[in-house]
């Protein structure tokens, strides 16, 4: 029997985790439907197979001999909820269940836990959390005869990448204009009242039930109606946003996991919880962005702590910074020559082609991206704005 890490979802952004793990001489296990995935290229023991049915995994893994030690933290979205089903199965310890992943997965279930739903009671949530509503907003599926009853309007799939078909509409034809795009047979869409302020993105773990922020970072969004993130500017921890995200962590069961949310600080300072999912953060945040801004790597604490291992997820420094994406669709010519002159400290530049309007995370993955230092927040975008219109002269 060989022991090994097990990778669900082997694209780009898993290359990372399953790096790290090889450094320790773990073997690693990976599985994804795309024979051309890159994780796939990299591991030890690679299988092409429908990775949202865990049984397809879990009887290749007894197939092949292979016992998992653990499933390693990566970026994906649904499919989550076959890691919680391995954890189950194999009698992991120190993880999440799949009753718990799936919450958190499906925006659905997830706003009616959070929003005080009868689904709650499905899950085994303790009663002295049931009474908080920490979504007090409206959220339904859109059916073809649906009639919404308010505007503004964020329209997103039920299921999959939080920055996936994401719309927003303020009045009806707008929305009968969306309506007519999408296909609601194929697909559940849900309708969720728009929720205007500050978005913040929280990188953080959970130990035992307990909440750790880790780094949180201020977004910067596109116009509407598709609202991407296009930079991540980081920030010092707002502590009501901790203390909302440890009351959902408990209303959803969350145990032990890394853990990526997006909120939105409204105007009257309250907080409000996008989603939420028990994994790192992609677009190169946990990968790139947070070992240069505070000297953790959530990954491999993550290893030692799964390891039994000396871990540690508290900030060596702090760094103000900011990850801008390249948002533009023209072709980026001699861009070293940029690096200094901007106090870029890291940047992956893409760009061989025009690839047109940024509508959601894939068309921005795959652009590149800087990493920009600066005295505070304001001259960090102050040179991500700047650096862009260089870029435009070029």
């Amino acid at each position: 029997m060989q022991d090994v890490a097990v990778v669900i979802g082997a694209s780009a952004e898993s290359v990372f985790a399953i790096n790290r793990a090889k450094m320790r001489g773990l073997k690693v296990a990976a599985f994804d439907g795309d024979s051309k995935a890159a994780g796939l290229k990299i591991a030890d023991f690679s299988f092409v197979c429908d990775i949202k049915d865990p049984k397809n995994i879990i009887e290749i893994l007894k197939q092949n001999c292979l016992n998992p030690l653990f499933v390693l933290p990566v970026p994906i979205g649904r499919f989550l909820i076959t890691t919680g089903a391995i954890n189950e199965y194999f009698k992991i310890k120190n993880t999440d269940d799949f009753n718990t992943l799936n919450l958190c997965t499906d925006k659905l279930a997830f706003h009616n836990a959070l929003n005080g739903g009868g689904v709650r009671e499905l899950f085994r949530i303790k009663i002295g959390v049931m009474k908080q509503n920490l979504r007090d907003i409206n959220c339904e599926i859109i059916t073809k005869n649906f009639t919404p009853k308010e505007f503004p309007l964020i329209i997103k799939p039920r299921f999959g990448s939080g920055s996936r078909d994401v719309m927003t509409c303020f009045n009806k034809d707008e929305f009968d204009k969306i309506l007519s795009e999408i296909d609601v047979f194929k697909e559940d869409f849900l309708a969720e009242t728009l929720v205007f302020g500050t978005e913040i993105g929280v990188d953080g773990v959970v130990i035992d039930g307990v909440f750790k922020s880790v780094l949180m970072r201020e977004k910067i969004i596109t116009p509407y109606p598709f609202r991407q993130c296009v930079a991540n500017v980081a920030i010092n921890e707002v502590l009501t946003v901790s203390k909302h995200i440890q009351k959902a962590v408990a209303i959803l069961g969350i145990k032990n996991s890394l853990l990526n949310a997006d909120v939105i600080i409204k105007d009257d300072g309250s907080v409000f919880i996008i989603e939420l999912a028990p994994r790192p953060s992609g677009h190169y945040l946990s990968s790139v962005f947070m070992p240069l801004v505070t000297g953790v790597s959530l990954v491999d604490e993550w290893l030692n702590f799964m390891q039994n291992l000396p871990f540690d997820f508290t900030p060596k420094f702090y760094k103000q910074a900011l990850i801008k994406y390249f948002d533009f669709d023209f072709k980026i010519d001699e861009f070293m020559r940029l690096k200094d002159e901007f106090k870029i400290v890291k940047y992956e530049c893409n760009n061989s082609q025009n690839l047109g309007e940024v509508k959601d995370g894939k068309s921005i993955m795959n652009r590149g991206f800087a990493v920009i230092l600066g005295s505070d927040k304001n001259e960090c975008i102050k040179r991500a704005n700047e650096l862009i219109k260089t870029l435009k002269k070029a």
